[in-house]
């Protein structure tokens, strides 16, 4: 018995240990960046075997299992970096929310938005129920950039108590991200350029020509600057890095869990049991931050992300 537990012990250290070291790669092969988002996920999987490993005097796999912590934790470095906290005259609330298209609790999922009465709102999987009922998001917000359809779905809105000019829809950009992005005029002479973005999946979508295509997209959007959205990317990914180098903005730091789905499967969805932060917001040099926090979305398997940030009065 105990031969056979060494064996799926060393298994396992063996396996993560690979994981984590491809993880690393993902500049070279975009599709092994997925395993980079598992980082942290790797990192405690560590304690159990290493303490195993331990107790049946299997020194060797103890100290592979302390190798792929110490990979593991130094490409995580990512969560404590973030923006000076700036000051500015000026200061601003904005909410990411994606919320969940087939979400079956749409008043809460209303109230809840309504309530937080963030200045500038960034939805992702959104359809027309948010327009519906006594707490519509249409009489908080009297500007908005959405895609106009007949059907439900309207995918990727801002929502703004401030007038917004040059704005853009990326829904029928074949390479663009889902989203839009437009220029919001807080005060006479404050303003700052908004996109908002829903990025596909690593594996399943067209990630990698959705962040390269940024590079065009962010010509039209002068400083200061703020990116907010589903980036379906960690923090510490080498997708979340190339966005932050192609649009000269950095996201503001801290853990915080986003998403708390399911992964799908042949088998069925599988749960996440630790789940993955991969709503963010970016900020450019000019934007200070106040305050960062999450907030719960009824019927949505994300979190919102609601920002405090801070603008000069030129």
């Amino acid at each position: 018995m105990k031969r056979l537990l060494r064996a799926i012990l060393s298994a396992l250290s063996a396996m993560t240990l690979v994981a984590v070291l491809l993880g690393y790669l993902g500049g070279v092969v975009f599709s092994l960046d997925m395993l980079a988002h598992f980082r942290l996920h790797f990192l405690l999987l560590c304690l159990p075997i290493a303490m195993l490993s331990f107790i049946l005097g299997a020194w060797q796999i103890v100290w592979r299992v302390c190798v792929v912590a110490i990979l593991a934790l130094a490409g995580l470095g990512a969560l404590w970096e973030s923006p000076e906290r700036g000051s500015g005259d000026v200061q601003i609330t904005l909410l990411a929310a994606n919320l969940y298209h087939d979400n079956p609790e749409t008043e809460e999922m209303r109230r809840v938005l309504y309530d937080a009465d963030a200045d500038v709102l960034v939805t992702s999987e959104t359809t027309k129920s948010v327009l519906a009922g006594e707490r519509s998001l249409a009489l908080l917000y009297p500007f908005r950039l959405s895609l106009n359809t007949s059907g439900q779905t309207l995918r990727t809105v801002i929502w703004s108590k401030f007038p917004m000019r040059d704005g853009r829809l990326l829904l029928e950009d074949r390479a663009g991200p889902t989203g839009a992005h437009a220029i919001v005029e807080v005060a006479p002479g404050v303003e700052f350029s908004l996109l908002a973005v829903h990025m596909a999946h690593n594996l399943f979508g067209n990630q990698r020509e959705q962040i390269e295509a940024l590079d065009r997209i962010i010509e039209r959007l002068p400083m200061p600057r703020v990116i907010l959205g589903d980036f379906n990317a960690t923090a510490w990914s080498f997708a979340l890095r190339r966005v932050e180098t192609l649009t000269s903005t950095r996201r503001i730091g801290g853990f915080r869990v986003t998403w708390q789905g399911a992964y799908p499967t042949v088998i069925g969805d599988i749960p996440s049991p630790l789940g993955l932060q991969i709503d963010h917001a970016l900020v450019s040099a000019e934007v200070g931050v106040a305050t960062a926090e999450t907030i719960a979305i009824p019927g949505s398997d994300h979190r919102g992300l609601k920002v405090s940030l801070t603008l000069a009065n030129s």
